[in-house]
C-alpha cells in the first residue's frame, strides 16, 4: 500500500467508509493512529489526536510522532489529516503541489503512513486536482488530477506518471523545483509517463539551467524523448542531463 494517500470526499459517511478500513489495517499492523481534525464518526476509536499540527511545522511534527511511537513500542505511525483544518484552503494550486510533495518525501523517509483528506466542498476543483497530482494514486472515487502525478521513490528518485503538456507544464515545473536538492543528482523515472511535449522538454532544460550544481538523470522515458531531446540540441546545451533506459 502507498504510504502517502490522498482522497477526496463529499460527506462524512463517505469519509468514514474510506478511512475506517485503513485505520483497522493500521491497528492490526501495530501502528499508532493519530488524527488531526474532526476525524471519523463517534463510533470509531483507537486513535489519539494531535491539535498542534500546522502547515509550516508538519514535517517536523511527523518526525517527532514517529520517533515517539517507536519509543512507545509501536511498529509505526498512521496519520489522518483533514487538510482544510490544517489551514490548506487558502493555498494556491502551485503551493499545494509544493507542500504535498515535500510531505511525500518526509512520509517516505520516516516510514509513516499519511492519509490526506480533502473535503470537496472546501476546495476549488483545481486545488483538489493539484493535491491529487502529488500522490501516487487516488483512493476511493477516481477524482481527477492535473493530468500527471509525481511522487517520491527510493533515494533521490521521483516517479512521474501521466502526460506533460502546455496546460499543466507550470504545475510540473513547480513539482520539479520542489523536488530539487541542487547539490545532488535528481532522478526522474518516466517509465509510466505517456507523453511529454516541447514545453515539458524546455522545462527540464530550464531546471538544469536554474540550478548550476544539479545533475539530472531521466530514466526510462517515452521512446520519442531521446530523439526530440537531441533534435532540439539539448544533448549539447545540457551536458548535465543523462538519459538512461
Amino acid at each position: 500500500m502507498d504510504r502517502h494517500i490522498g482522497f477526496v470526499v463529499d460527506s462524512q459517511s463517505e469519509f468514514d467508509e474510506l478511512v475506517l478500513p485503513l485505520f483497522d489495517e493500521g491497528l492490526r499492523s501495530g501502528e499508532k493512529l493519530i488524527v488531526f481534525g474532526s476525524g471519523p464518526g463517534s463510533d470509531a476509536g483507537g486513535f489519539s489526536r494531535n491539535e498542534q499540527w500546522q502547515v509550516n511545522g508538519m514535517a517536523a511534527e511527523l518526525r517527532r510522532e514517529v520517533a515517539a511511537a517507536r519509543h512507545e513500542g509501536y511498529r509505526g505511525v498512521r496519520v489522518l489529516a483533514e487538510m482544510h483544518e490544517l489551514g490548506m484552503t487558502p493555498l494556491s494550486t502551485q503551493e499545494l503541489i509544493a507542500f504535498e510533495l515535500a510531505l511525500d518525501r518526509t512520509v517516505k523517509t520516516c516510514g509513516a503512513t499519511m492519509l490526506c483528506s480533502y473535503r470537496r466542498h472546501m476546495f476549488a476543483p483545481t486545488a483538489v486536482a493539484a493535491a491529487m497530482s502529488a500522490h501516487a494514486h487516488s483512493y476511493g472515487a477516481n477524482y481527477d488530477d492535473l493530468g500527471f502525478r509525481m511522487w517520491s521513490g527510493d533515494g533521490n528518485r521521483w516517479n512521474v506518471r501521466g502526460a506533460i503538456e502546455l496546460g499543466n507544464v507550470a504545475s510540473f515545473r513547480t513539482a520539479l523545483h520542489s523536488a530539487v536538492d541542487e547539490n545532488t543528482t535528481l532522478r526522474l523515472c518516466f517509465a509510466d509517463l505517456r507523453f511529454l511535449d516541447l514545453a515539458g522538454l524546455q522545462t527540464l532544460a530550464d531546471l538544469v539551467e536554474s540550478f548550476p550544481k544539479l545533475s539530472l538523470r531521466v530514466e526510462s522515458p517515452p521512446h520519442s524523448f531521446r530523439r526530440c531531446w537531441q533534435m532540439l540540441g539539448y544533448d549539447e546545451t545540457c551536458p548535465r542531463v543523462e538519459i538512461t533506459g
